[in-house]
């Protein structure tokens, strides 16, 4: 009988203390919350979704260097970024992507869109065939636009990404250059693969991890010393993931 009061006792404290305590927090809330990817220190502009519009671009005067096997380059490259972003992002941040069916080929010379000054990747090639490439190919009035190729899609942050007869590279917001070279030949087959990567990680806002003018390395991951090794050696830091959301 004590036995049977005992539990009795026990049970009705138990059930006192749940109705009239609650059950004692576990999980903070806040952390419980689903964070997305998003651009590099900017929540606000998610990149859950991200699309690549891929071009090969020719100056007007170096026709005649146009390569037969562009198309697969540009298929493996994006293939190589498609499957690191994967596995750094762990599945957070997925990129599809398009390459434009034909070459395109520049309304100007290459001196027109190089200046004459590839210091600091090139930025001002990037600049100006971007611009012609959204004025002709991406503009429905452009006269290489193609309806089935620009993609209607709200929910995706669209890049252009473009393998340049030229020299240089360079990366800025929405937008990245490669010269072909690195890509294809022999000599940069090392890292070609990295700097496509590293490039592409400019348009989500990353900045580089290298001390300008010197180059000397900040970080080792793709964004510094990494950017000139192997890709499959290659990773992005935990700081830079944490400031794109993951």
């Amino acid at each position: 009988k004590h036995l049977i009061a005992v539990f009795i006792l026990i049970l009705a404290a138990l059930v006192l203390m749940y109705f009239w305590i609650g059950v004692p927090k576990i999980y903070d809330k806040e952390n419980l919350e689903f964070k997305t990817s998003h651009i590099y220190n900017d929540e606000s502009r998610s990149i859950t979704e991200i699309h690549v519009s891929a071009f090969y671009f020719i100056p007007k005067k170096k026709v005649n260097g146009e390569i037969e096997s562009w198309r697969e380059i540009l298929e493996d490259n994006l293939q190589k970024l498609k499957k690191f972003h994967s596995l750094q992002f762990q599945g957070k941040s997925d990129i599809t992507y398009k390459i434009y069916p034909e070459s395109v080929i520049g309304l100007e010379s290459g001196i027109y869109y190089d200046t004459g000054i590839t210091e600091h990747g090139n930025p001002e090639a990037l600049r100006r065939i971007a611009k012609e490439i959204e004025t002709r190919v991406l503009n429905k009035d452009g006269d290489l636009f193609r309806e089935d190729f620009v993609l209607k899609n709200d929910r995706s942050y669209e890049v252009i990404a473009i393998m340049y007869e030229g020299v240089g590279s360079s990366g800025s917001d929405n937008v990245f250059l490669v010269n072909r070279l690195f890509l294809s030949d022999e000599r940069f087959s090392t890292y070609g693969a990295s700097t496509f990567v590293h490039e592409f990680y400019h348009t989500l806002g990353v900045p580089d991890a290298y001390e300008l003018p010197t180059s000397v390395p900040t970080s080792n991951d793709i964004m510094g010393l990494g950017r000139l090794g192997p890709l499959e050696e290659a990773y992005i830091s935990r700081e830079t993931l944490r400031r794109l959301g993951i």
